[in-house]
This record gives C-alpha cells, structure tokens and sequence, in this order.
C-alpha cells in the first residue's frame, strides 16, 4: 500500500520543521578498544598492574566475553553479574578505565554504596550531574541501600537505566546480585532494559580472591 501523497507532503514539512529545532536523535555509540590478539596481553597487563593481591593470573572464560565486547561493543554497554571473586570490578576499574583513557575518553563513575535519594549529594553523587555523563561505570550494584521517599521505595538505580535507554548511554556494570536477586531488587522492566542496552556476562564459579 502505497502512502497517501498530502501525508507524505506532511511528513515531509514535519520532519523540515524538526530538522531547524533541532531534532532528537538516538544514536548508539560503537566502541572498539582494538583488535583481539592485541587486546587480551594488554587485558592481562592491567588487569595485574592494578591487583597487586593477585598471586598468579588466570584466564577465566567470563574474560572471552568481556574481550568481545572491548573488540566490538556493537553500541551497548556492559553488565557483569554473579559471584564475587571473579574479577569485575578490577576488570572496571584496572582494565576498561584506562582503555577508555588510552583512547582520549573519559570514563566518569561511582560505587553504588553512594546511590541514593536523587535529590541527595553523596561523596560525589549528584543525579542531576550524572545526567550529562554519555559513559559511566557502576560498581557492585546492589550494595546500594534502598531509599523510602515521601513513603515510597525509591531506587536510584531505575532513575538510572531510564536515563540511559532514553539517551542510549554506555553503562558498564558489575554487581555480585544473581539474576533471579537483580529481577527481585529491581523488577522486570530495570531487567528487561539491561538487556536491551547492555551485553551481559554472568561470572560463575568459585571465589578466587587471596
């Protein structure tokens, strides 16, 4: 079915009209911190210089996944779920922060302890600051506190994910909660967009902290 030509013509004046305003765009962000076989020494390499607990470095196949997504992000950002012990925080603050860095950008960010009310300044948390930031990193979401405003549960974090998928932000996440804790502290619909705008790798297996 062919569209009707005065609708196309006031499709047409709409979009022209849109494009002197200055029309809302939603654009993804692709990153790529460089080629695999480049990428996994470099990995290894921050990933020691920054965890100087660390005895010997093991390869854990979570780190496959991760690897992926810093060769190619196809316009998402990351979310590391599951056990603790494992390595995503240091993977955050010790490998991905200074690639960003290495590659001219900033990556802004905060322990989620601080989260919450949005209307509260808490060791550098401001919601309203937060808004301008394109790339952000959360770390060990779920340790975060729920707040009661004006008797009501407020979580912070959902202020969050409904910014960025507005926004198409990058988030990049870790948090020691299962997938069955994340869906009963935050609900379906904070799930469901994790999963729109995040590649998500669940790390199993034991604690290998010292």
């Amino acid at each position: 079915m062919e569209i009707d030509p005065q609708d196309l013509e006031r499709i047409k004046k709409a979009f022209a009209k849109l494009s002197i305003e200055g029309p809302y765009e939603r654009r993804v962000t692709q990153l790529t911190f460089g080629k695999r076989e480049r990428l996994r020494p470099i990995f290894e390499q921050c990933f020691t210089m920054y965890d100087t607990t660390l005895k010997e470095f093991q390869w854990l196949p979570e780190y496959e996944e991760v690897l992926d997504w810093m060769v190619d992000n196809m316009g998402r950002g990351l979310f590391m779920c599951g056990n603790c012990g494992r390595g995503k925080t240091t993977i955050i603050l010790g490998v991905i922060r200074p690639m960003f860095t290495a590659l001219g950008k900033h990556l802004p960010g905060f322990h989620a302890s601080v989260l919450t009310n949005k209307n509260i300044v808490s060791d550098g948390w401001n919601y309203e600051k937060y808004k301008t930031w394109k790339f952000s990193y959360i770390d060990e979401l779920g340790t975060e506190r729920a707040v009661n405003d004006y008797g009501e549960k407020f979580e912070a974090f959902n202020e969050i994910i409904n910014g960025a998928e507005q926004n198409l932000d990058i988030l990049i996440i870790s948090s020691n909660l299962s997938s069955e804790q994340f869906l009963q502290r935050y609900g379906d619909r904070a799930m469901s967009r994790i999963g729109r705008l995040c590649k998500v790798v669940e790390f199993t297996g034991d604690d290998l902290r010292p």
